[in-house]
């Protein structure tokens, strides 16, 4: 799922996500952090820099 017009605004994006499907998790994942590199489908990663304000990637299934 990519959503590029919702990038600059994380809670909007995880509510979408969240309202779109309601299967899936949505994992915050700030700049520097390691991530689970299990796959799972119903989990959606949402990568944000240091200051949590801005989406590095769009919204990723993983």
């Amino acid at each position: 799922m990519s959503r590029p017009s919702l990038i600059p605004y994380p809670p909007c994006v995880q509510a979408t996500i969240e309202r779109d499907n309601p299967y899936v998790t949505v994992v915050i994942v700030s700049q520097h952090s390691f991530i689970d590199r299990s796959s799972c489908c119903n989990r959606v990663y949402l990568f944000l820099d240091d200051n949590s304000k801005l989406c590095l990637f769009p919204p990723r299934i993983g």
